[in-house]
C-alpha cells in the first residue's frame, strides 16, 4: 500500500482534514481522513475515481476557502482542477 502524504489543513468546525492518494488494485483512490481536537481521527469515505483516467495531486492543493480546495489532476496528459467542499 502506497500513500503520499499530503496535508490540508482545512479547518472546519475545529477539525483538520487530512487528503492523500491510497493505491487500491491497479488505481488509486483519494482519501480523506479528519482529526478533531481531542485527537479522535475518522475516516471519511474515499473520493473514487468516477471517471478512469483522472489522477489527482493532492501534495499541490491550495485550500482557497474555509470549507473548499482546488486539487490538481491529470487526465490523459492534460492538466485539470477539481473543486473539493468539504
Amino acid at each position: 500500500m502506497m500513500t503520499t502524504p499530503t496535508i490540508i489543513l482545512a479547518m472546519v468546525l475545529l477539525i483538520l482534514h487530512f487528503l492523500f492518494n491510497m493505491q487500491d488494485k491497479k488505481s488509486n483512490n483519494l482519501t480523506d481522513q479528519t482529526m478533531t481536537p481531542i485527537g479522535q481521527i475518522d475516516r471519511n469515505p474515499t473520493i473514487k475515481n468516477l471517471d478512469r483516467g483522472y489522477d489527482f495531486m493532492p501534495r499541490h492543493a491550495k485550500q482557497v476557502g474555509a470549507r473548499m480546495a482546488i486539487l490538481p489532476c491529470m487526465y490523459r496528459g492534460y492538466t485539470c482542477f477539481a473543486k473539493i467542499e468539504f
